[in-house]
């Protein structure tokens, strides 16, 4: 590894005893859409290490809190699932601000630190659509999640939200046998359901669900069923059709509802506020509003 430049004179972190402040500017490190990848080789001492120019992320590694918030990925090569990490990020610093990436005890961790993406709540990122706003998953292939579900609601009917995977953004759906979906075709409602009843993601109007296991390299559409149960809905209107006293599926894209009115409303991060009446009623979005928050397993 070439000599890094240690304020004011040269090291080898591979020969190093000591703890150092290590200023790597202009190394050549990725720091594209707010990433960056930080190779500390190893080292028998703790480290610090100052890189500019990006936004300012804090990572203790030695910290107790599991939780990870507005960061995409943190691979410790492997330590993910087996290490807790806390985070801390100030996505409105100005891009010349530095970031601090502290290592307690680098000796017993992994090498390489990579940062990747600063875009808030996990499984939020894509969530800027005018339809068919999401719980995307689909960057986090094989790892899994946890996610605290809650949901509150203002109105007379029996509803019930789920969640159900689709393909991309258009909300396609892939069956057992390869056959693909659209919002519109024909069986979408009823598979759509039923792909939402093999998770634990179901809830009624006020409920909570803790600690749903959630699993990456997915992305999850939500479903309300309005006047009953997802059960109820498969077994007493699949095709999703009938007047206003009907139980129906009201999805997050308006080609796959009956009455072709949009449902939903992203009320902020993994948030969706939900009106239930068949033609749009009075369209306050808050007949139940259902907010996911996603952790590491």
């Amino acid at each position: 590894m070439a000599d890094i430049t240690v304020l004011p004179t040269t090291t080898d972190l591979l020969t190093s005893t000591e703890p150092k402040i290590v200023d790597v500017t202009p190394t050549p490190l990725i720091t594209v859409e707010n990433s960056v990848i930080v190779d500390l080789l190893t080292s028998t001492e703790p480290q610090v290490v100052v890189v500019t120019p990006v936004p300012v992320v804090s990572i203790d590694v030695s910290a107790v809190d599991p939780t990870i918030l507005a960061i995409d990925t943190i691979d410790l090569l492997g330590i993910i699932n087996s290490s807790p990490i806390a985070t801390s990020a100030t996505p409105s610093v100005p891009e010349t601000a530095p970031v601090l990436v502290t290592a307690p005890v680098l000796a017993a961790l992994p090498t390489v630190l990579d940062v990747v993406k600063l875009d808030g709540a996990i499984g939020s990122k894509f969530q800027n659509l005018a339809q068919g706003n999401t719980i995307n998953l689909s960057e986090y292939t094989g790892i899994a999640f946890k996610a605290d579900i809650t949901t509150q609601g203002e109105a007379a009917y029996t509803n019930n939200i789920g969640f159900y995977v689709v393909e991309d953004t258009l909300g396609s759906i892939r069956l057992a046998d390869g056959t693909s979906l659209k919002p519109g075709d024909a069986n979408y409602a009823v598979e759509a359901i039923k792909n939402a009843l093999t998770n634990s993601l179901q809830l009624g109007k006020i409920d909570s669900k803790l600690g749903q296991d959630i699993t990456g390299g997915r992305i999850y559409a939500p479903v309300v069923i309005a006047q009953g149960s997802l059960t109820e809905f498969v077994s007493k209107n699949p095709t999703n059709g009938g007047g206003a006293n009907d139980i129906h599926a009201y999805f997050n894209y308006i080609g796959a509802n009956s009455d072709g009115v949009d449902h939903f409303k992203l009320l902020g991060n993994n948030t969706f506020g939900v009106e239930d009446m068949y033609g749009g009623g009075d369209l306050d979005f808050n007949d139940l509003v259902v907010t996911m928050n996603i952790k590491t397993a």
